[in-house]
């Protein structure tokens, strides 16, 4: 099987979706890749620049502080990219903080405003520019799935194996299927993230001295690969089929 036999359909999330109005996610990736282009424009290094978006990332509204090197410029792109260009991706923020019910259920905080959401978006495409060499020149690197990547949960056939569950390609059709055996092939071993504790696996690695990279994937706003849009418990209350853009997969990992 290839990734062009893998059901790859538009689906919208509790809050996001990475399809925007379209049939694929190309223009979103384009997008933001674009944008964080544009914002280089104003600052010395991607470095600094993620130092900006992790800062802004925590406020629920832009608040460039003047008194650094920040430029005008940068924070007249940031106010149009929250008005235009990345709302197509966000169509259900407003309304996700508005409910009651998800609160009851998670503790940790989930209702960041749209504005948030977007530098989120930012900060992973720079994020992963930053690391894709450290990655591929890694000594050691695993993959952590998120079991909503499985076609049918219930019927999943994975086995813990080590550190975590591994899959064992039950199923043609599952995007777990295919992404375990084509990071096989690239020397990363897969895991279905159900039991990891990650601070102590990096822990394990530092002790060891290993060179090791780790490679996620999650909703926004975690750090890693992006899920096509969030369809967990978290933010619809069952579990939902969901998808990777596997260009975007291949780009990072492939020299």
């Amino acid at each position: 099987m290839n990734k062009n036999q893998l059901r790859y359909n538009s689906i919208l999330g509790g809050t996001y979706s990475l399809f925007g109005k379209l049939q694929d996610t190309g223009n979103y990736y384009a997008t933001i890749s674009n944008i964080v282009d544009e914002c280089l424009k104003y600052i010395n290094s991607e470095e600094e620049l993620l130092r900006i978006l992790r800062s802004l990332s925590k406020s629920k509204k832009l608040t460039l502080s003047h008194d650094e090197h920040y430029m005008n410029e940068l924070e007249e792109l940031l106010q149009e990219i929250n008005r235009n260009d990345l709302r197509e991706y966000t169509p259900k923020v407003i309304e996700f903080r508005k409910g009651k019910y998800f609160s009851k259920l998670f503790k940790e905080n989930i209702y960041f405003t749209e504005f948030q959401y977007h530098i989120f978006m930012l900060e992973i495409e720079l994020t992963n520019r930053l690391n894709k060499g450290l990655f591929i020149n890694a000594e050691l690197k695993i993959a952590l799935l998120p079991h909503c990547l499985r076609i049918n949960i219930n019927e999943c056939k994975a086995k813990v194996n080590q550190l975590d569950y591994k899959c064992i390609y039950c199923s043609e059709q599952c995007y777990i299927n295919y992404i375990s055996k084509f990071l096989r092939k690239m020397n990363i071993t897969p895991y279905i993230w159900m039991n990891i504790n990650l601070k102590k696996l990096i822990k394990s690695f530092k002790d060891e001295k290993k060179k090791a990279g780790i490679l996620g994937m999650a909703c926004i706003p975690e750090i890693g690969i992006p899920l096509n849009a969030n369809r967990c418990a978290r933010w619809m209350g069952d579990f939902y089929e969901n998808s990777i853009d596997l260009e975007y997969l291949e780009k990072l990992i492939l020299i």
